[in-house]
Formats: structure tokens, C-alpha cells, sequence
């Protein structure tokens, strides 16, 4: 029992700085929407072992136009250090775009920013992962996205 606790003591700083040093910490921080208003998924281990991943997390929230674009802000600043980006735009109605970024450690570490308007609003999807991955086609291929 102690191992454990001591296990979920030591990974727990790696969990809250996993995407630290990227402007777009401040939306997981609960700095820019507040966190009552996300869905927060944070998931590692043996569950997206297998895609060759070590850890996923993601924030899902419904905007306002001007929460978007300061959080879109925050990602354009993130793809600034981009080692390759692919975006899908159509004009203000969506928006799909991943990046990767420069490895920290052992693996890969990626970026999705994902919105879709729905009338005054918008469905905003953020997504940073880690894992074996380095280029955004071996992400695809393990991912089958």
C-alpha cells in the first residue's frame, strides 16, 4: 500500500507539468475558462499503452467568440516552436489543427485545438499527448485517426 501511495506521489508533478512551458497551459490551469465549465480527461498506463502513447489529456468546454480567441491566441503562440503542423479551416464555422512538438525526455508531445461553432457559441476541444510517436504520421498510424 505504501508503494502505491508513494508511486501516485512521485507521478503526480509529472501529470500537472506534462504540457508546462506551453502557452496553452494557461486553458488547462482553468486560467482563461473556468475549470467548472471543462471536462477534464487526464489518462496514462496500460489503457493507451497500446497506441504508444504515455499519457493523454484533453479539456472539452463551450466558449464565447472572445474565449476562443484568446485561446486560439495561446495555441498559434505553441505552434511558433511547432516541428510540423497540419490545419483544417473553414473560415469561423470550424476549426481542426494538430501539431508536433519538440520531444521533452524519451517520446513525442502533440497538440490538438479543435472548435466547431454552434450559434453564439463554440465547442472547443484542446488535446495535448505524449508518447513514442515523433511525426504527426506516426501519431496517425498508431492512432488510426
Amino acid at each position: 500500500m505504501r508503494r502505491l501511495l508513494l508511486l501516485l506521489m512521485l507521478s503526480l508533478p509529472m501529470v500537472l507539468h506534462a504540457q508546462s512551458g506551453l502557452s496553452i497551459n494557461l486553458l488547462f490551469q482553468g486560467k482563461v475558462v473556468p475549470q467548472e465549465r471543462m471536462v477534464e480527461t487526464r489518462v496514462r498506463g496500460r489503457s493507451i499503452s497500446a497506441y504508444g502513447l504515455s499519457f493523454y489529456r484533453s479539456v472539452r468546454a463551450e466558449v464565447s467568440r472572445q474565449e476562443l480567441l484568446r485561446i486560439e491566441g495561446l495555441y498559434k503562440n505553441d505552434t511558433k516552436e511547432a516541428l510540423e503542423q497540419e490545419t483544417k479551416r473553414k473560415s469561423d464555422s470550424w476549426c481542426n489543427s494538430l501539431i508536433a512538438l519538440p520531444a521533452k525526455g524519451s517520446g513525442g508531445r502533440f497538440l490538438s485545438f479543435q472548435y466547431k461553432r454552434k450559434g453564439s457559441q463554440y465547442s472547443l476541444t484542446v488535446v495535448y499527448l505524449e508518447g513514442n510517436a515523433n511525426t504527426i504520421a506516426d501519431l496517425r498510424s498508431r492512432i488510426k485517426m
